[in-house]
């Protein structure tokens, strides 16, 4: 399955959901990198709505990440640019969040599968 008939297939259980009032109330991010399609990133919010994306940060990390993505991000990326990046999305949240985590794992979905890449600390 494509990652945009995955998206489309998972939004429309959740607006049948929604129709239903089974009470689920959910906020997805589907990834995918197929062979045929370029690489692709959708958000489904609470109400069904699908967005397409370049970057996503959810939650209270969004306060703080959007304006660094919208700032940074351009397309064709290299992997160390996207790590400067993530790198300094990391320190804001350590400096402006009272609550925070000491470690952040960086963990690269790409063609090749899945790799934990590194752990950036505290400090």
């Amino acid at each position: 399955m494509s990652t945009k008939t995955l998206s489309h297939f998972a939004r429309n259980r959740l607006v049948r959901n929604l129709s239903r009032k089974a009470g689920t109330v959910i906020s997805l991010l589907v990834a995918g990198c197929d062979p045929i399609e370029e690489p692709r990133l959708y958000h489904i919010d609470a109400q069904g709505a699908e967005h397409k994306l370049n970057f996503c940060s959810i939650g209270m990390s969004n306060v703080v990440c959007a304006s660094i993505f919208r700032m940074m991000w351009r397309p064709n990326l290299t992997y160390s640019e996207a790590l400067d990046i993530l790198k300094r999305c990391i320190a804001e949240i350590q400096k402006r969040m009272a609550l925070n985590l000491v470690s952040f794992d960086i963990i690269l979905i790409d063609k090749d599968g899945i790799a934990k890449k590194e752990t950036v600390k505290k400090g």
